[in-house]
């Protein structure tokens, strides 16, 4: 369906249909409107004559958006296949000029016209300095889906997601800059190491950490894997040592004084280490407990572990460190 409304919305015109797909987007080019549709071919209507017409392009994909780049006089459109295409005149003639394979959601251009960027799924990133003629990918620190874009600044975007992300770009040169880290997986501890300084671990090797009470986070550089799942943490008092573990056998170790954490058990079996919890007697002793598994513990604040003699065919869950005996 096409409505249009020539006194400022208050009574639309059916326009007869050019085609019987789904239309995804629309956009205004000089003296024609342009319509993507969910088959790969394009509607444009003549503004003057209010005359309609299908172009085909010989694409099948599904277009998700189309944007006019005034400053450069040409039409973009982006596919659910991350295909972008291009037309120098008006739309009559479409040529691919990029190609990936996560479906691409929006299109920005920069204040000062220079820079256009698209953005997708799974963190896809690609920028254009040349009006959209070539596309070069912008590596981003996530693989969370980006819904769009805004101009920031005289050349940069900011972007939003899914799960609360916000991610800026100051300019072409620059690397992004999380502003809030999308949380979208399952946090299963959250440890209050000081008043403004949080630190949560969960699913998929995630570790955030927060400045300022949880307001925003952002992840923690480390070499934990896609398959870690993090249930417990603690901080050793005496080391200042940070201590994460989890299935299927894996504990990170963070250093007091430095951002960088290191593995120093990895198992990879849950059924040997399924690590539901880690505690600390604050004076460099700490004990992983494995339930299904086998628990095992530290004499030197996590930096090297040992098999506890302990009844290993028990599912321990818990435990405390008395501190008075």
């Amino acid at each position: 369906m096409i409505a249009q409304s020539t006194n400022g919305g208050i009574d639309w015109e059916i326009i007869l249909p050019v085609s019987t797909a789904a239309l995804t987007d629309i956009t205004i080019a000089n003296l024609y409107v342009v319509i993507s549709s969910a088959d790969g071919n394009f509607i444009r209507g003549n503004l003057e004559t209010n005359s309609w017409e299908l172009i085909t392009t010989g694409f099948s994909t599904y277009l998700s958006r189309v944007f006019y780049n005034e400053h450069q006089k040409t039409l973009i459109s982006l596919s659910s296949d991350g295909d972008i295409f291009i037309s120098d005149n008006d739309g009559n003639l479409w040529a691919p000029v990029s190609q990936d394979n996560h479906y691409l959601n929006s299109i920005a251009q920069s204040a000062d016209k220079k820079l256009l960027l698209v953005v997708g799924d799974n963190g896809q990133a690609l920028i254009s300095d040349n009006g959209g003629r070539t596309w070069t990918p912008k590596t981003t620190p996530v693989n969370t889906n980006m819904e769009g874009a805004i101009p920031d600044g005289e050349s940069g975007f900011i972007i939003y997601g899914e799960f609360g992300l916000l991610m800026q770009l100051k300019d072409f040169q620059s690397e992004w800059k999380i502003i809030n880290y999308p949380i979208s997986t399952f946090v299963h501890q959250l440890l209050t190491d000081t008043l403004d300084n949080w630190i949560a671990v969960g699913t998929k090797g995630i570790i955030l950490k927060s400045k300022n009470q949880g307001k925003t986070w952002q992840p923690a550089i480390t070499p934990a894997r896609e398959n870690d799942y993090f249930l417990s943490i603690v901080r050793d008092k005496k080391s200042g040592n940070l201590i994460t573990a989890g299935p299927p056998g894996t504990i990170l170790v963070g250093n007091k004084n430095t951002d960088e954490w290191r593995v120093r058990l990895a198992l990879s079996d849950a059924n040997q280490g399924y690590f539901h919890r880690i505690i600390s007697d604050n004076k460099g002793t700490l004990i992983a407990i494995a339930g299904p598994g086998v628990t095992h513990y530290s004499a030197d604040a996590g930096d090297n572990w040992q098999v506890a003699t302990i009844d290993n065919s028990k599912q321990l869950f818990n435990a405390i460190y008395d501190q008075y005996r």
